[in-house]
C-alpha cells in the first residue's frame, strides 16, 4: 500500500513538472498551505497571516518586506487558543526570506529562505510520530519531539498559463535544523510540490503535496493539502483550507483537517 502511494504521488510530480512548458505569467502568494513559494513582500509592504486550525489553535505569521527581495518576520502558534482546551504556547520563531530570482522577471523564481515546516493538527503529527532523530552523541532517540521544526528550504516558482489564467507551479527543498533531533542525520530532508490556479478575478485555488521524503517506506508521511482564498478587497484574503493524511495512525478517521485563515497585507512605508 505504501509503494502504491509513493508510486501515485511520484506520477502527480512527473505530470507537473511537465506543466514548465507552458508561458509565463505572474500571481503573488508567499504561501500555499504549509509550503512556500518563491516570491518575497515588496519594500515597505506588511503581511499579516493568521490561522485557525483544529482543536482551538492559531497559527499567526507578520512580516515586512525590507527590499523587494528580502522579507523579515515572526511565527507563533498556540494549541488551544480557542475554547476548553489546554493551552500551549510554542517559542516564537523567526521567519526569513531572500529572492534571487524574481518569478515577475524570470521563467523560473528562485528564494532561499529559513522558517517553521507546518502548523495544524495532522501536519503535526505526522512530523512528531515518525521522525527519525539522534541525540548529540550520535545515538537514536525515540522521544516524541515537542517543539516546531524550523529550517532552511530553497522555493522554486514558475508562473505559466493554464486555462488562460495566470497560475503557478511551485516545488522546493526543506531541511530542518531546530531541534537539533529533528535533523535525523539528514533523513528527516524532505520535498515539496504545489499548484496555484486562479479561478475568476478573486478567487485562487490551490493545492499541494508535502512532506515527500527520499525513501519509499517513509510514503505513508505525506500530506495532501488544498485551498480556495477569496480576495475580499485587495488588501484582504479570506480562505478555507483542507489538511489530509492516509495514513490511520497519523489521521485515525480518515478525514480532512479543516482550517480558516485571514490574510492581510498593505503598504507601511
Amino acid at each position: 500500500m505504501e509503494k502504491r502511494r509513493f508510486m501515485l504521488t511520484s506520477v502527480v510530480i512527473v505530470l507537473a513538472i511537465l506543466l514548465l512548458h507552458a508561458s509565463t505569467l505572474g500571481d503573488e502568494m508567499l504561501n500555499v498551505v504549509n509550503t512556500p513559494t518563491a516570491y518575497s513582500l515588496m519594500r515597505g509592504f506588511y503581511y499579516v497571516n493568521m490561522n485557525a486550525y483544529g482543536g482551538g489553535g492559531i497559527n499567526t505569521r507578520i512580516a515586512i518586506g525590507l527590499t523587494d527581495r528580502l522579507t523579515l518576520g515572526l511565527s507563533e502558534d498556540v494549541e488551544g487558543l480557542v475554547g476548553q482546551h489546554h493551552m500551549r504556547w510554542y517559542v516564537p520563531g523567526v521567519l526569513a526570506r531572500i529572492t534571487f530570482l524574481s518569478p515577475d522577471e524570470y521563467p523560473i523564481g528562485f528564494a532561499l529562505g529559513y522558517d517553521s515546516f507546518y502548523f495544524g493538527e495532522l501536519a503535526k503529527k505526522a512530523h512528531t510520530r515518525p521522525m527519525v532523530r539522534y541525540t548529540e552523541d550520535g545515538t537514536a532517540s525515540t522521544n516524541v519531539q515537542e517543539e516546531l521544526i524550523y529550517g532552511i528550504y530553497f522555493a522554486c516558482t514558475h508562473p505559466f498559463i493554464l486555462l488562460q489564467g495566470m497560475s503557478k507551479l511551485n516545488w522546493g527543498l526543506r531541511i530542518p535544523l531546530v531541534p537539533y533531533e529533528a535533523r535525523g542525520k539528514g533523513e528527516n530532508i524532505s520535498t515539496y510540490i504545489s499548484m496555484i490556479v486562479p479561478f475568476a478575478a478573486d478567487f485562487r485555488l490551490y493545492g499541494e503535496i508535502e512532506s515527500i521524503y527520499f525513501n519509499a517506506a517513509r510514503a505513508g508521511e505525506i500530506l495532501y493539502n488544498a485551498g480556495f482564498r477569496y480576495n475580499i478587497t485587495q488588501e484582504l484574503g479570506l480562505s478555507f483550507k483542507l489538511h489530509y493524511s492516509m495514513d490511520r495512525n497519523i489521521n485515525p478517521t480518515q478525514k480532512p483537517s479543516r482550517v480558516i485563515c485571514i490574510e492581510y497585507q498593505n503598504l507601511f512605508y
